[in-house]
């Protein structure tokens, strides 16, 4: 399922290429039964370009409440691109910030997402969360929380989102991923005491995006979750998020 927004705003003189964000929450490990999700809800809280160190920054999305999306109905991702106000300056990095828990829903043959909260968990090699069963009356909402991406070993980012991310189909490289603390998200700390609950993305443009000066022009979001999730072969293990593809381009008139 592919949904689009295209908004005229006073943007710039200059076309911001097409960025793809493939899996909002990183390293799956799960081989598997894809599905589609039939709810998957994500708050998103921060968006946009910036340079190395984020002291110049161009926001298309800032929100301190979070814009809570379910991303399987469409037209809801609309919500992300509202009052944008482009800033002139030189980009050379990609900014999201995201809250680093999930609500889903759904099903594939006779597996079914189970009702619950689930912190991410390892068994028999593979990474996600045990939120499976193969009896339908205990299927409903499953909240999916991230606190660690190595599950018991302290692993709070760096790491390299299992995902793809490209500008204009050229790779965004040295693309890293970090759990962090609302009091401060763009802040990485390996303080295992740190309460984590919000995810950092942050990575380099193939080159950088010069914004002169304000002029109309397109902001364009769309996100395709079909089979954007996964159970293990035999509804044992559990199940983890990937393949789900978040597109944002900025088109000058």
């Amino acid at each position: 399922m592919s949904y689009f927004l295209q908004t005229k705003k006073s943007l710039f003189k200059k076309i911001v290429p097409l960025i793809t964000l493939s899996s909002l929450i990183g390293l799956p490990a799960l081989a598997e039964q894809r599905f589609t999700p039939a709810k998957f809800l994500v708050k998103f809280y921060s968006m946009g370009l910036s340079n190395s160190d984020r002291s110049q920054v161009f926001k298309v999305l800032d929100s301190s409440e979070g814009v809570e999306i379910d991303l399987s109905r469409q037209g809801a991702i609309s919500k992300l691109a509202t009052g944008i106000k482009p800033k002139p300056g030189t980009y050379t990095h990609i900014y999201g910030v995201v809250a680093n828990k999930n609500t889903v829903a759904g099903s594939v043959g006779t597996c079914f997402i189970k009702a619950g909260s689930y912190n991410k968990s390892s068994s028999g090699g593979a990474t996600g969360w045990a939120a499976h069963t193969t009896n339908q009356s205990e299927s409903g909402d499953a909240v999916l929380i991230e606190q660690d991406f190595s599950p018991g070993n302290g692993s709070f980012g760096p790491v390299t989102p299992n995902t793809s991310i490209s500008v204009q189909g050229t790779k965004v490289s040295l693309m890293q991923l970090y759990l962090t603390n609302s009091s401060s998200p763009f802040t990485t700390s390996n303080d295992a005491s740190l309460t984590r609950d919000r995810s950092l993305y942050f990575g380099e443009l193939p080159s950088p995006i010069t914004i002169n000066d304000e002029s109309q022009g397109q902001i364009i979001i769309t996100f395709d979750s079909t089979e954007g999730a996964a159970f293990d072969d035999d509804c044992s293990v559990g199940m983890d998020l990937d393949n789900n593809k978040f597109t944002l381009s900025v088109i000058q008139d």
